[in-house]
């Protein structure tokens, strides 16, 4: 559901990832507290960033991991 809250949808897209799951994203400011992630039981670790993509956004690298 596009209008869930993101860390929800983020929650149930994970449901479906074997391995290490990771979070490529163009606007990390959303997960910056993690207070959404943290709602559902969920924290973002940065990981790596790159920029000079072909819209000029700059995208961060995120791992996805249970919160403490």
């Amino acid at each position: 559901d596009k209008d869930a809250p993101f860390g929800d949808r983020l929650a149930t897209a994970l449901t479906r990832v074997r391995g290490q799951p990771i979070l490529i994203y163009a606007n990390p400011w959303r997960l910056r507290d993690g207070a959404r992630l943290a709602e559902v039981g969920l924290r973002a670790v940065p990981i790596g960033e790159f920029g000079g993509s072909e819209s000029g956004e700059n995208y961060r690298i995120f791992r996805i991991e249970p919160a403490p």
